[in-house]
């Protein structure tokens, strides 16, 4: 059987390389692109796509929001997400929808998820509506993204949007969070595993055991000793914060150098 596919991503690299991955599989056709929830949702209405390759985190409205308008359809795609953090929403996919694909991605990938897709169409043992339905069932908590992180600041509790925190810092049994207006001890998150599952679904990146960085506010990346990095924020202060070795890889996947 032919599948059907639409390929959903705001950047447009990520999308050309999708759709040049799939052209190579036999008994798939791109019937669609779109780069943003909006206009997925109505290519999903017109196109009629038998998969959807879906970005998590998108501006204005993320993944999430093509799902719930799939939801009460009559006939809902199939759903691989595509997303460059694997995160704990991630791994509460894994068993709901058809496969998840890290970026970069790969065409081993890219096939292994068509496959899956292939036989799920192909047994026809479950309805894509019901998919949906326990994904957004599986979603739960996992939807909402943190509105605010607590901190403490002179005895009082101070509530900071995720995208004002430049960096986080493990210390002993506290975390310190950076802001451009200072630095505060975390109360809503006591370890830096966390904070990190709290912030899912933001740009947040873990480039040390000990450090946790919010990738909008790196300014400058340079090459260290022994295969390190150090990456300087973009507070007054300048701080920098050393990328351990073995995560120097990913950090560069996700900032795209």
């Amino acid at each position: 059987m032919n599948i059907r596919c639409l390929v959903v991503d705001d950047e447009r690299p990520a999308v050309e390389e999708l759709v040049y991955l799939l052209s190579e599989l036999p008994d798939v056709t791109v019937v669609g692109e779109a780069n943003s929830a909006n206009e997925a949702v109505e290519k999903i209405g017109t196109l009629k796509p038998d998969l959807v390759f879906l970005d998590i985190n998108m501006p204005g409205h993320s993944g999430f929001h093509v799902i719930e308008a799939c939801a009460g359809g009559t006939r809902s795609p199939l759903f691989i997400f595509c997303t460059a953090y694997d995160q704990y929403a991630v791994k509460a996919f894994e068993e709901q929808a058809v496969d998840y694909i890290l970026k970069p991605f790969s065409s081993k990938r890219v096939a292994t998820g068509v496959r899956r897709a292939r036989e799920r169409l192909e047994a026809e043992s479950s309805h894509a509506s019901d998919d949906v339905a326990r994904l957004l069932e599986a979603l739960g908590s996992q939807q909402h993204h943190v509105v605010r992180l607590s901190v403490e600041s002179q005895g009082r509790l101070l509530l900071l949007d995720p995208d004002e925190v430049i960096f986080c810092k493990a210390e002993e049994k506290r975390v310190r969070v950076f802001t451009h207006d200072g630095d505060y001890i975390s109360h809503s998150a006591p370890t830096l595993d966390r904070l990190e599952e709290l912030v899912t679904g933001f740009p947040f990146y873990r480039v040390h055991r000990a450090s946790l960085v919010n990738l909008k506010h790196i300014r400058e990346v340079t090459s260290w000793y022994n295969g390190k990095y150090l990456l300087v924020m973009d507070d007054a202060a300048a701080n920098e914060v050393v990328v351990s070795r073995n995560r120097v890889k990913g950090l560069k996947e996700h900032l795209g150098i």
